[in-house]
């Protein structure tokens, strides 16, 4: 062979070795997507699936929004999956090695595997069947005081936790949609992207009540209520809780940074707690009214 004809294979060779760099950069392209979860919501391990996790929420007085965007406040054109059990299904490919969740979930451990079973197959409360992330990151957070054997009192400390949590994926194509429910008769597509404006590629999951629902502004009934809810749907005990009172604006829910301590601790009876206060009252919609600000829960450990 020629030294001319060893250079042209050569050339050739490296050619060959650049497209196939190519070729294997464009495979393993990934775009980076999020789901928002908003509102009360409890996380717990798919018993079907351990590469999935399940939004577990009671119904009481809420409804289920799912929606394109990552702005979970503004849910007026969501789809809105009944009561009961639902899936979400998307590609999603492994995650890094580095990435850090940062969470602030109210802990529940020991619950048994026939309490999830009989909270998944509630017919009065939502769940939400998802891959589970490549990482947890908290967006929103508020605060309220507990004790779990006496009425709580200023000297209880103040707990932080999230209300607003970002999960992160990766994802091969952002434009390919979600499937909710696929396979059933209810089944529809959700697509990736924003409506805030911003570059992020998102789906919501948020949980909102009535906008012609008031807020509590001195005790925070709903969240409270809800916050019962929850630990009952987890046959978790009652605890002694107080939420800080909330800004008397009709456009806001905001928590301020005093507390009402005689505001009833005991368990909420919720029959009418979320019932209309003012007929024809017109509010911001936020997730979950003045409720939102009850915690997302961590269901013995599944986020970590």
């Amino acid at each position: 062979m020629t030294p001319s004809s060893l250079t042209t294979l050569s050339s050739k060779l490296v050619l060959c070795l650049m497209f196939l760099s190519l070729v294997s950069t464009a495979s393993h392209a990934q775009t980076n997507i999020e789901i928002e979860v908003v509102g009360p919501w409890s996380y717990v391990q798919d018993p079907g699936d351990t590469n999935r996790v399940i939004l577990v929420a009671p119904q009481l007085g809420h409804t289920m929004a799912v929606f394109k965007g990552d702005d979970g406040f503004n849910y007026s054109n969501a789809t809105e999956p009944s009561i009961g059990s639902h899936r979400l299904d998307f590609s999603t490919l492994p995650c890094s090695a580095t990435s850090p969740s940062k969470k602030y979930l109210y802990p529940l451990t020991g619950v048994t595997p026939s309490t999830v079973t009989a909270a998944l197959q509630s017919t009065s409360a939502y769940s939400l069947s998802l891959p589970k992330p490549c990482a947890y990151e908290s967006k929103m957070t508020s605060q309220f005081r507990y004790n779990a054997t006496q009425p709580v009192t200023q000297a209880d400390p103040e707990g932080s936790f999230t209300t607003w949590m970002i999960l992160h994926y990766s994802v091969t194509d952002q434009t390919v949609p979600a499937d909710l429910d696929k396979g059933t008769g209810s089944a529809s597509t959700i697509q990736f992207g924003t409506n805030s404006g911003s570059t992020k590629n998102a789906i919501s999951v948020t949980l909102y009540v009535s906008p012609s629902i008031g807020p509590d502004t001195r005790c925070d009934s709903h969240s409270a209520a809800i916050f019962d809810a929850v630990l009952q749907m987890w046959n978790a005990p009652h605890v002694y809780r107080v939420f800080p009172k909330l800004k008397p604006l009709a456009t806001s829910n905001q928590q301020l940074s005093s507390y009402d301590y005689t505001c009833d601790q005991g368990k909420a009876n919720s029959a009418n707690v979320f019932a209309p206060k003012v007929p024809g009252h017109q509010q911001k919609r936020a997730p979950g009214r003045a409720d939102c600000h009850a915690a997302q829960v961590n269901v013995n450990g599944v986020v970590n």
